[in-house]
């Protein structure tokens, strides 16, 4: 994996990092650091747009309440975290992406199961769990990257439920999926960190 100089997170380190991405490209003779930078941010950008409404919410508490401060700091994770290769081949590790940060335990011993239509993920209930409630929302996501699409769970589902389903829609079937999976509490305020569950 490349090291990257990113700057911390935070909306004065994203402001930060924008002021020099944007520097950069005006530059005609950028150094390979900086074109590997550029490229960075370029491929997180991407990896997130049809996850921001998902990010916005999931690291909402983690940002005091502020959406661009959400978007950053999923932004410098990603940046951070999940950046992969060799200049010019970099790429996102779906796998090292967060997509909610929080103090919530996540579920327990999820798995998953896919069919034509349908992925179906069981997991623990409540039992056992310090840091969480019966009520507490499962959140479900499966992230197609080369079509830009991400779906959610249709059917509302809890911790208490031990299952939720994601209807894939038709343009999706044939195609590969990363599932991610979040869990909230009722009023969607505090999140757990996300748990990645895999590529189906």
């Amino acid at each position: 994996m490349n090291m990257l100089m990113i700057p911390a997170c935070g909306r004065q380190g994203f402001i930060t990092f924008k002021n020099q991405y944007n520097s950069m490209k005006k530059v005609k003779n950028s150094s390979p650091a900086q074109l590997a930078t550029q490229l960075a941010f370029k491929r997180a950008s991407s990896f997130l747009a049809p996850l921001r409404g998902l990010v916005k919410i999931g690291y909402f508490e983690s940002a005091k309440q502020n959406d661009m401060m959400a978007i950053a700091m999923a932004m410098s994770q990603v940046l951070r975290c999940a950046v992969a290769g060799e200049y010019p081949d970099l790429y996102i590790d779906p796998a090292d992406v967060i997509l909610s940060k929080g103090p919530l335990s996540p579920v327990s011993l999820p798995t998953l199961q896919r069919t034509v239509d349908c992925i179906t993920i069981r997991y623990g209930g409540h039992s056992g769990v310090i840091r969480g409630f019966t009520d507490d929302e499962v959140i479900a996501c499966a992230y197609q990257v080369d079509k830009g699409v991400a779906v959610l769970n249709k059917q509302p589902a809890t911790r208490g439920d031990e299952m939720v389903t994601i209807n894939i829609p038709v343009e999706l079937q044939q195609q590969p999926l990363y599932v991610y999976l979040l869990v909230c509490d009722r009023n969607r305020k505090k999140f757990s960190r996300s748990t990645y569950l895999g590529h189906v």
